[in-house]
């Protein structure tokens, strides 16, 4: 069987196309390259207009005025410095349980903080009291640890410990 044979005018047609279409088919092994080259000329006209846009939102803003000196200079540093490492101390000479008529009796932790509970003797009468409670007026339950509990009373943080008797051994248990 004989395979019939195309004239060669038919086999060889990049004689009869157009010298353009030639150049775009040059192009396509290049396409990679070209694509980069287009891709980089946008990125770059959009953070020509970006900036450009930038600077004239920029200028439209008016001059921010210079922060004004605190009235006390020694007083600021301090200030910011006195809830570095906790609370500060209370002003008042008494600890947290003799001045606040409080008594902590137990302390149960759970895995959660908000499921911890303390059992607190408010004026001799003992109840269980959750973390944001209010345990008297003006006294607000904020933590319940291992060994004592921290109270809010009248804007100042409190830390009530259990009450130190002579002999006694402190033994931890958790939920």
């Amino acid at each position: 069987m004989q395979r019939a044979r195309l004239p060669e005018s038919a086999c060889c047609m990049s004689r009869h196309l157009p010298s353009s279409f030639v150049s775009l088919r040059s192009l396509a092994g290049h396409a990679p390259a070209v694509l980069c080259v287009l891709l980089l000329a946008l990125l770059s006209a959009s953070l020509a207009s970006q900036t450009r846009s930038l600077r004239r939102e920029l200028a439209e803003l008016p001059a921010a005025a210079a922060p004004a000196p605190p009235a006390n200079p020694s007083a600021a540093p301090r200030a910011a410095l006195a809830g570095l490492f906790g609370g500060a101390p209370s002003p008042r000479g008494a600890t947290a349980g003799e001045r606040l008529q409080l008594r902590l009796l137990a302390c149960f932790l759970a895995r959660r903080e908000d499921r911890s509970a303390a059992l607190i003797a408010v004026a001799g009468r003992s109840q269980r009291f959750l973390p944001g409670a209010e345990v008297r007026p003006g006294t607000v339950l904020l933590a319940v640890h291992r060994d004592h509990v921290v109270l809010r009373d009248q804007g100042y943080e409190e830390r009530l410990y259990f009450p130190k008797a002579e002999g006694a051994e402190t033994t931890h248990a958790t939920l």
